[in-house]
C-alpha cells in the first residue's frame, strides 16, 4: 500500500513516480502479519543527481530499561549517470505499525534532486 501523492512523470516511454526536491513517498507494509520484521526492499531509479536516497524507517529499542522509538537510515548512492539502475536494501527490524507520518512504514526520499522511482518490492526476509 503506498502513498504518492508527488506525481508520475514518464520519462522514454516508462512510467515513474515523481518523488521532487525535498519530498518523499510513503510506503506502508501492512500486508505482513508482525509487528517487527526484517524486509528486503528493492526499485528501479533513474540515477539523476549525487546525493543519496535515502530509505528512512524506525525501530522498537530497550534503551535504559524503557522501550522507544529509533530513527534508522539507509542511504544509497546516486553517481549522475542518467541510466537506470535497481537498488536493493535490507532493513533489519523494521516496525511495521505504521508509526511514522502519515501512518507509514518508511519513507524514500531524494534530498536535494528530483528522484524518479518504479517497481517498489517489498518481501520479507
Amino acid at each position: 500500500d503506498t502513498d504518492f501523492f508527488l506525481g508520475r512523470k514518464t520519462v522514454s516511454g516508462k512510467e515513474f513516480y515523481s518523488i521532487v526536491n525535498g519530498n518523499h513517498m510513503n510506503v506502508n507494509i501492512t500486508s505482513f502479519e508482525k509487528e517487527t520484521v526484517d524486509v528486503k526492499i528493492t526499485f528501479d531509479y533513474i540515477d539523476n543527481g549525487t546525493d543519496d536516497i535515502v530509505i528512512d524507517y524506525v525501530k522498537w529499542e530497550t534503551v535504559n530499561g524503557k522501550n522507544k522509538i529509533v530513527n534508522y537510515t539507509e542511504n544509497i548512492t546516486r553517481t549522475n549517470t542518467g541510466g537506470m539502475k535497481t537498488a536493493t536494501v535490507t532493513l533489519s527490524g523494521i516496525n511495521a505499525e505504521n508509526l511514522k507520518i502519515m501512518g507509514t512504514d518508511f519513507t524514500i526520499k531524494g534530498a536535494e534532486t528530483d528522484l524518479l522511482v518504479k517497481n517498489i518490492i517489498v518481501t520479507e526476509k
